[in-house]
This record gives C-alpha cells, sequence and structure tokens, in this order.
C-alpha cells in the first residue's frame, strides 16, 4: 500500500490530471482512488495467488495516473489522452495436468489391479482367430471412419436400442415428430399416414390369429377389406386424431403384439382414459372385419397346401404309374407304391382341413365363385392365344373339360 502510494505521488506530482494545484475534490477523489486502487489489490492477491504483485501495481497505476513505467509495461495496442495506453496481456492458457494425471491414476489402478494385464493377454490369443479377427477388423474401420459416418452409427444403434427397450417412448418421439410435420405440411398425408400405420396393425392381427409357424406364407388381409378399412378410417376424422395422438403411441407396440379381444390388453389403463376409448373403437369399428379377414386368410391359406399336397400325390402316382407300365415291380414297404401312400394320406387330410375351413368361412362360397370365374376367364385367354397350335390347343381343351366338371 506504502508502495502504491508512493508511486502515485511521484508520477502524479500532487497535480491534477490537467497540469494545475490540487484543490479540496480532487484531493478526496484521489484520496477515494487510492482506497478503490488497496481493495482492488487485496482482492486480485487474494483470488489469484500466483498473480505477480508487480503486473498488479503496474495495471492500477495505469488507471488511476494515467501512464506507468515503460520498463514495464508490454507493447501498446491503443492511447488515450485521459486514461493512457490501452494494454492487452496475453491470455494463459489452462493446464491439462489435472486430466493426464487422473488418466494415468486410472491406468495405474487398471496395471495393479491385475485385470488389465489378463484381459491383454486373452485378447491377443483371441484376436487372430475368426470372428474375433472379424470384430478386431470392425473396430479398426470403425475408428478409422469419417465422423459423419461414426454419428451415423450412433444413431443407428441407440435407434435400435431405444425401440427394444422404450418402444412407447421411441414411439412418441420419433413417429410422433414425423406425423407432427406431416400434419403441417398437408392434413392429407397425415391421413395417409396414419391410415397405413393402422393397416399395417390389423395385417399383424390377422398374422396372431391365423397362427401361422415357420416357414408358412403369413395370411394376408383381402384386398377388399385393406379398401374398407381406408375409407371407414378417413371418414372419421375424431378417430384418425385419436390415432396419431401420444397416446396411441405410447401403447401401439402391444396392439402389435396381442390380440385385440384379449380381455388382459391395456387392463392397467384407467376406464375413461384415451388409450382405453381407442381400443374400443378398434374392436367395435375393426374387430368384425379382421375376424372376417382371418377366416378368408385360413381358407387361402387351406387351399395352397391342398394344392400342394395333390401335386406331389400326382407326381407319386406319375412315378408309380411309369415303374408298373415297364413292368418293374418292388417290395410294397419300399415301392413307389409307399410314397404314393404317404401322398394319398396328406391329400386326404389338406382336403377335408380346406372343407372345414370353407364350412367356417362366410365368404367362403363367394371366394370359390370368384377364383372359378377367374380361372375361366383365364383359359378362355389362354385358348384364344394359342388358337393357331393344334398341340397347346389340345392340352388346353383337356384342362377346360376339368375345369368344367369341377364346376
Amino acid at each position: 500500500l506504502m508502495a502504491s502510494g508512493s508511486n502515485r505521488s511521484s508520477s502524479c506530482d500532487g497535480r491534477s490530471s490537467i497540469g494545475g494545484p490540487m484543490t479540496a475534490s480532487g484531493a478526496r477523489r484521489h484520496l477515494l482512488r487510492l482506497l478503490t486502487a488497496t481493495v482492488a489489490t487485496a482482492a486480485a492477491c487474494a483470488l489469484c495467488p500466483a498473480a505477480q504483485p508487480r503486473q498488479v501495481t503496474e495495471r492500477i497505476h495505469l488507471a488511476f495516473c494515467g501512464a506507468a513505467p515503460r520498463s514495464r509495461l508490454p507493447s501498446a495496442v491503443g492511447t488515450s489522452s485521459r486514461r493512457g495506453t490501452l494494454v492487452v496481456y496475453p491470455r494463459r492458457h489452462k493446464s491439462q495436468r489435472p486430466s493426464r494425471v487422473a488418466a494415468a491414476g486410472l491406468g495405474a489402478i487398471w496395471a495393479s489391479s491385475g485385470v488389465g494385464p489378463v484381459v491383454a493377454s486373452t485378447w491377443a490369443r483371441l484376436a487372430p482367430i475368426p470372428p474375433f479377427s472379424w470384430a478386431d477388423w470392425i473396430f479398426d474401420r470403425f475408428q478409422k471412419a469419417p465422423k459423419l459416418y461414426k454419428y451415423y452409427i450412433y444413431y443407428v444403434i441407440i435407434n435400435a436400442a431405444t425401440k427394444a427397450l422404450v418402444p412407447g417412448l421411441h414411439a412418441q418421439v420419433v413417429t410422433g415428430t414425423q406425423l407432427g410435420v406431416l400434419k403441417v405440411v398437408s392434413q392429407d398425408r397425415y391421413n395417409d399416414a396414419v391410415s397405413t400405420r393402422l393397416k399395417t396393425l390389423l395385417q399383424k392381427q390377422a398374422q396372431l390369429r391365423s397362427g401361422s409357424k415357420f416357414g408358412q406364407p403369413p395370411a394376408q388381409l383381402p384386398a377388399t377389406v385393406v379398401e374398407q378399412v381406408d375409407a371407414r378410417l378417413k371418414a372419421d376424422p375424431v378417430l384418425m386424431e385419436a390415432l396419431g395422438s401420444t397416446s396411441a403411441l405410447k401403447i401401439w407396440h402391444k396392439f402389435e403384439k396381442t390380440l385385440l379381444d384379449d380381455p388382459a390388453l391395456l387392463k392397467d389403463e384407467a376406464p375413461d382414459s384415451q388409450a382405453r376409448w381407442i381400443l374400443e373403437a378398434l374392436r367395435s369399428g375393426y374387430l368384425d372385419d379382421l375376424q372376417e379377414a382371418a377366416r378368408s386368410g385360413a381358407t387361402q391359406l387351406a387351399s395352397k397346401k391342398a394344392a400342394q399336397a395333390l401335386t406331389t400325390l400326382k407326381e407319386a402316382v406319375d412315378n408309380a404309374e411309369l415303374l408298373a407300365h415297364n413292368g418293374i415291380f418292388e417290395d410294397a414297404g419300399v415301392s413307389s407304391l409307399a410314397d404314393v401312400e404317404k401322398a394319398s394320406t396328406a391329400a386326404s387330410a389338406a382336403l377335408e382341413a380346406l372343407e372345414q375351413a370353407r364350412a367356417h368361412d362366410p365368404q367362403g362360397a363367394e371366394l370359390l365363385s370368384r377364383q372359378r370365374q377367374a380361372f375361366v376367364e383365364k383359359l378362355t385367354t389362354l385358348v384364344q392365344a394359342h388358337a393357331a397350335v393344334p398341340a397347346v390347343i389340345d392340352q388346353l381343351t383337356r384342362l377346360e373339360a376339368a375345369g368344367a366338371t369341377a364346376l
């Protein structure tokens, strides 16, 4: 403080900033500046113990006296007639030593625990062996990939994990955002997107009801049912808005995995909740069509099984006929008749299942009539197209006679 005061007195020389003698008010301002400089010096020393007192004194002297010793000032970047030279001090960079020390400490703990060397040696033995070598190659490629590719891979992994772990939240965030954007852009696009989601849901419900096993073709909704669903939903704007709400998106994954008429579905929801209302609306408006479509799908599946079984039976009979015609007979257990017996049993079971499916299908007779009509029209087209080739016409005539017998 005394040094600062002496420097102030020697440099200012008891005169005002304009060169005249110091008045009483000037003395008071001078004293106030000295006190302010003292407080600033104490605060700077308390907050920055590593700061140099000489630099602090020079800055205070520059601020209040208008100049500083030239030997202690760095290069100036600007001047002022009342405040002297403006000094720019270089910014100090934060030290990275604490982070390095922490990393070194973790590495030491990893090495001293004994786990690190064991893991490193184990990986060194497994790395050359597939599939570990593939994983090492993928990791190396990932490390060398551009940042854009890395960010995309991160997005794909996080998106898949979120969809698997929290499907409701994922649908609310991702699908809800997409539907919101479509609604702002065009109401028709929003309606088409919601309608597509409902048709996909009913398709999955039909597959759940058909109980198709692995290797079997999944049940498909008839085109007429799909058209009816689309028209009915677009005619109901209240349900359209409800199916695009966050309440519907939150429980949509449950609709895709559980039958709509399952009593346990949404049993924890309040009776007056929007989710419960959506479920009841789907049950009352689309469950009958879904059951009808499931029965029609079962009939079509049974038809395909019966057709495949009859084809196999015909191949077995043709093979046995060829052998018998050439006088080739084998033991009954290993002869071609064994294949005929197996194929005939499967064909009989498939035809009986088809008859039962048609009996339980309210539209079975109508579906059979449409299929017969399509068969006749296609056969007529083929006959007209190959009328100039007698050999082809003979085979088509035989097929036409078979179709007329079935009709």
